[in-house]
């Protein structure tokens, strides 16, 4: 008898397990609650892990069609200085492929492709999940209720899975970055790719195969943690020293200078994070209207991040981002927030915020606290339900497709939710780990001291050792569904 499954979220990991249950003979529904798909979102990168999923999911050479080799030459500061030079070719030989660039939109649009005409339902609220199964939702045509043997929850950060099925599971926490992201029209001048830093600050860009670039900029907007708490001695005095899950990572696994970190990788196309008041450094946070490109909650003046002018200290640049917070931007437009953040910073920057038209922005989060399972009677939880990461590693997507392609592989095993759950939490949970404390380390680093300390060490981390460190996380083979 054919096995039926329900997905709760059409995003790259929602339509990813979908594709891969189909592959191994499941009947597939996927609901998800927007009226229609349309392009949204900005630019990620395909890690070697993400790119193996999407082979497994016999998706793998359209993705490279119509996706472009990442460029990465690695980390400067502001002013242009490198920091860090490491060739994406280098690692390319590594792993055996390439880092890929690719819009959002083009990947999901590979993904819905790949479904039968029926799979995907829209306009689809879900109201109720249980453990046995059971599913109502409503529709066009008022409520419907299903009983499936597999509910997978792919619903983004804000879960309604989550909330419903694991209650006791705490909230995604804001981590005191607010991010903005772009893409340009067709890049025709000089580019030299790779990520930028200054104190609390961070610049990257990723070249898109028809010619336009995705960037994204990223700055603090909460109170400074001391030196001490933002890089322990164990973190500056042993380079060579590797993550584990119960040690910060180490300095050469903080920078990826050839997978740039992707903001979009926290927000998912069908349950998008509500932007919030960043917490200023005496009060906490407090929910406002969601922002978008034509309207805006939260401002910060052009001295809130330091450029290439005249310096402030952390206290005055936290203090004035955070004064300003309240207030909306002139003509409410976030590229101009942008432009006085990032101006001063070094070419190409102002001229590709210059280009975009349309900039979007988010309040970064994540689930700071992990899940003891990802999976409770015939639900499973996949992607950012299960472990939303900051963007720092740039892995989002990539454990997402790792989430489904493992899923699909063993969920019609007597054992299978468990098995899933034990091949998938323990790794997903220390990439989100290691993220978090990749962001501390390298774009949340602030205090003057930090900030000199982790420039020294990437100046003095050897390239290879560098290579080895990044290549890490995206070393990772999925299981085949054939």
């Amino acid at each position: 008898m054919t096995r039926t499954a329900v997905v709760i979220g059409a995003g790259i990991g929602g339509l990813g397990a979908a594709i891969g249950l189909r592959r191994k003979g499941w009947q597939v529904t996927v609901l998800d609650r927007v009226p229609a798909f349309r392009p949204v979102g900005a630019g990620l990168v395909l890690q070697a892990n993400g790119l193996r999923c999407l082979a497994a999911l016999g998706l793998g050479a359209k993705v490279r069609e119509r996706g472009r080799n990442d460029m990465s030459a690695g980390t400067r500061d502001s002013a242009g200085r490198w920091l860090a030079r490491v060739k994406a070719s280098d690692l390319e030989r590594m792993l055996g492929t390439p880092a890929i660039g690719i819009h959002r939109a083009t990947l999901h649009e590979i993904l819905l492709a790949a479904l039968p005409e029926g799979t995907v339902v829209t306009n689809a609220e879900v109201e109720t999940v249980t453990e046995d199964g059971d599913v109502a939702w409503r529709g066009p045509n008022g409520l419907v209720r299903t009983r499936a043997d597999l509910v997978v929850a792919a619903d983004g950060i804000h879960s309604m899975v989550r909330r419903t099925l694991w209650p006791e599971a705490p909230a995604p926490a804001r981590i005191g970055v607010t991010a903005w992201r772009g893409v340009t029209p067709v890049w025709d001048d000089n580019l030299v790719v790779g990520i930028s830093w200054d104190r609390g600050a961070e610049f990257g860009m990723v070249p898109l195969t028809d010619g336009r670039v995705y960037w994204y900029a990223a700055v603090n907007t909460s109170q400074p943690a001391t030196p001490t708490q933002l890089v322990s001695p164990t973190q500056l005095v042993s380079p060579t020293q590797l993550v584990s899950p119960t040690q910060p990572a180490t300095p050469t696994q903080l920078v990826s200078p050839t997978q740039p970190a992707t903001p979009t990788q926290l927000v998912s196309p069908t349950q998008p994070a509500t932007p919030t008041q960043p917490a200023t450094p005496t009060q906490p946070a407090t929910p406002t209207q969601p922002a978008t490109p034509t309207q805006s909650a939260e401002s910060f003046q052009p001295a809130a991040v330091e450029g290439a002018g005249d310096r402030q200290s952390p206290a005055e640049v936290v203090a004035q981002a955070a004064a300003t917070a309240a207030a909306p931007p002139a003509g409410n437009d976030e590229a101009v927030q942008v432009r006085a953040l990032f101006g001063t910073w070094h070419d190409p920057i102002p001229a590709l915020i210059a280009a975009t038209d349309t900039v979007l922005r988010d309040e970064l989060a994540c689930l700071e606290e992990p899940l003891p399972t990802y999976v409770k009677g015939r639900v499973a939880l996949i992607g950012d339900a299960a472990h939303a990461m900051t963007p720092h590693l740039g892995q989002g997507a990539n454990q997402a497709l790792e989430d489904a392609v493992v899923l699909a592989a063993v969920a019609d095993r007597p054992d299978g939710l468990a098995e899933y759950d034990r091949q998938r939490r323990p790794r997903s949970q220390r990439v989100a780990r290691a993220s978090r404390a990749i962001g501390r380390f390298g774009q949340q680093a602030q205090h003057p001291i930090a900030v000199a300390a982790r420039n020294a060490i990437l100046r003095l981390t050897p390239p290879r050792l560098a290579l080895r460190s990044m290549a890490r996380f995206a070393d990772w083979h999925p299981p085949s569904l054939d």
